[in-house]
């Protein structure tokens, strides 16, 4: 392909690669290279490894999210699974992953393209293929793999259309399945099937008329065993209701065709890919009542093809038609729904579509099935696959602790955290003398630029296992500046810290401990949270060490993250410190240690103050 494409040679391979499914067995066979951004990748060479592309300076995704990669170009997550990813090749190959999407393994063959894969939690798992998903007749078939994918066997042909990810879901054994396809045609996707034995034996559950307009779109099971599906189009779309596994069918709201959908106790989240306004809806599920949970601002549009829900934050994704002048986003919610922050956008070129299509998560992040074109200085070149983003509520601590987790601690013994910041100084090392000969631990929050002249400090502090964290680069006080100048005293900090330690802290500490919108909003943004105390001597105003040592042992109790500071007081008053808090039973711990054994879940944008222990005030 040529260096520099244009707009009507990107819009062919667009049409091909949206109309002819059979490009990837093509690709599969053949030795073609396609050029991403400078980078060739030679097709028939990236079976069973991923590449991350950087696009962080194209043109359309400015706006994007900050923590993001590309797969290999071809490769769709569908579904994950107890650490495995499963996904798609070349339109027939199924692979998998164990490494979040960082190596790949071929698992099955097909004989027609994938078009969803699903797992339930019994150790099986589900793939529907077909040739055609608009084909009025059938030519979809749903495969079943009870041996991790050694083998795979027919157990229900499609009727009509195919089934997607969104069309499958299952509880307890009984497993649901519907059709999708063109509403166009005379014999349309309109049927649910059931399973009642983990889907080896299947009926027909739902078979309405046919109708021009009917498709069915999202099915799902409530953890009481209610089902709803998604059926119609338009004005005729409306959500049906089962409360007796299938055998009968109510409509509970109509005009309404949802595409995805995130279930809570009280209440669904529908995303919209028709309705009485576009976005999302929140059905109550005690009245039955559907109101606005998130109706797009300008110049924001289109239909939700999936949501999420991981570690207590619901993504939403919201494509951009060819037809229409908005770009694509993703927008979250905290708080089940009832207020949202957009997380990314990305810019569309006339004439183009973006395809976010479906969202998978793990544990540390979400994986959009993505299609688009993606242009830079007036190159335009076309992407499809998948993309990769760090999730906003995962456990920081799992992946970015600088240290070890020690397994000798106890976790049902009382701890505490000290922690000392504005340092390194010339004090720094008369405080470290605490911990060379004990087991105690501490974690330090230092500032950027004395990293910079102290460095030596620094590794000595790193190798003793004490963790390091960041506190701006000069002390600045966050709320007195703009945005960007907040993000540059967090990561020219936590930069400097990465060059001694090799990784970047995710957790830091505001100078004062003062913070706003503004700065948690920056800091949800670069995924960090914000550490502050329970427990304060203010030893910055006194200079007798025993007063600071008093104020500590006066207000310690299991769980308290102690301030401190690195000046002559402090460090003349730790000593003592340290080892009366061991005398009195405290085991002394690393922040991040103290979040692990308490279970404290440290998430992007999160303000935390002490971990106390279950049953503490």
């Amino acid at each position: 392909m040529r260096e520099n494409l244009t707009k009507t040679k990107v819009l062919a391979v667009f049409v091909l690669i949206m109309i002819v499914p059979t490009l990837f067995m093509i690709a599969k066979n053949s030795s073609f290279a396609f050029e991403v951004m400078g980078a060739e990748l030679e097709v028939e060479h990236i079976q069973f490894t991923s590449m991350d592309i950087d696009y962080r300076k194209a043109d359309n995704f400015k706006g994007f999210i900050t923590d993001y990669s590309f797969l290999a170009w071809g490769i769709i997550v569908m579904e994950s699974d107890n650490g495995i990813l499963w996904a798609r090749q070349y339109g027939t190959s199924l692979i998998k992953s164990n490494d979040h999407g960082q190596s790949w393994a071929f698992v099955y063959e097909f004989e027609k393209p994938i078009n969803a894969i699903y797992s339930d939690s019994y150790g099986n798992i589900f793939v529907a293929i077909t040739f055609d998903r608009w084909a009025s007749e059938g030519t979809g078939e749903l495969h079943r793999s009870s041996d991790n994918g050694k083998t795979f066997y027919k157990v229900l042909d499609i009727k009509s259309g195919v089934t997607l990810r969104w069309n499958i879901a299952s509880r307890n054994g009984t497993m649901f399945v519907s059709e999708y396809g063109f509403k166009g045609y005379g014999n349309n996707a309109r049927r649910i099937y059931r399973s009642l034995d983990f889907g080896e034996n299947w009926d027909i559950i739902f078979e309405p008329a046919p109708r021009v307009d009917y498709h069915n779109h999202k099915i799902l099971i409530t953890e009481n065993d209610i089902i709803y599906q998604s059926i119609g189009d338009g004005i005729h779309a409306r959500i049906i209701r089962s409360v007796d596994n299938g055998y009968s069918w109510e409509a509970v709201i109509n005009r309404f065709h949802p595409t995805s959908a995130v279930v809570f106790e009280t209440h669904i989240l529908w995303g919209l890919d028709s309705g009485p306004w576009s976005g999302i809806a929140r059905y109550d599920r005690n009245t039955g009542i559907m109101t606005r949970s998130l109706t797009l601002p300008y110049p924001f549009a289109g239909a939700v093809y999936d949501m999420a829900k991981s570690h207590g934050v619901v993504y939403a994704m919201f494509l951009s038609y060819y037809c229409c002048n908005h770009p694509a986003s993703i927008f979250y919610s905290k708080d089940e729904g009832v207020t949202w922050n957009l997380l990314g956008r990305i810019e569309r070129m006339s004439g183009f579509g973006i395809g976010l299509y479906s969202l998978v998560v793990d544990d540390k992040f979400g994986y959009i099935d993505f299609e688009s074109p993606v242009y830079r200085d007036g190159i335009v070149e076309f992407f499809r696959g998948t993309l990769r983003f760090e999730l906003l509520g995962q456990h920081l601590y799992e992946n970015t602790a600088q240290v070890q987790i020690r397994s000798n601690i106890d976790a049902s013994k009382p701890m505490v955290a000290l922690t000392f910041d504005d340092g390194p100084n010339r004090y720094t090392p008369r405080i470290l003398e605490a911990f060379q000969y004990s087991d105690a631990r501490a974690t330090f929050f230092v500032l950027g630029n004395s990293v910079r002249n102290n460095p030596e400090i620094v590794q000595e502090m790193y190798k003793m296992g004490l963790e390091i964290l960041g506190h701006t680069w000069n002390h600045t006080r966050l709320t007195t500046i703009p945005e960007y100048e907040i993000k540059n005293q967090l990561i020219k900090t936590h930069e400097e810290i990465e060059k001694i330690t090799g990784s970047i802290p995710k957790m830091f500490r505001a100078p004062h401990g003062v913070s706003n919108d503004t700065v948690m909003a920056v800091s949800e943004q670069l995924g960090f949270a914000n550490i502050l105390w329970s427990v304060c001597p203010m030893d910055w105003e006194v200079t007798e060490p025993e007063i600071i040592s008093y104020r500590v042992l006066r207000d310690i109790q299991d769980g308290s993250i102690v301030l401190l500071h690195d000046t002559y007081a402090t460090a003349e008053a730790i000593q003592y410190l340290v080892s009366e808090l061991i005398a009195r039973g405290f085991q002394l711990v690393t922040v991040s240690e103290l979040f692990y054994f308490r279970g404290i879940e440290v998430y992007s944008g999160a303000v935390i103050r002490s971990a106390p222990s279950k049953g503490s005030a």
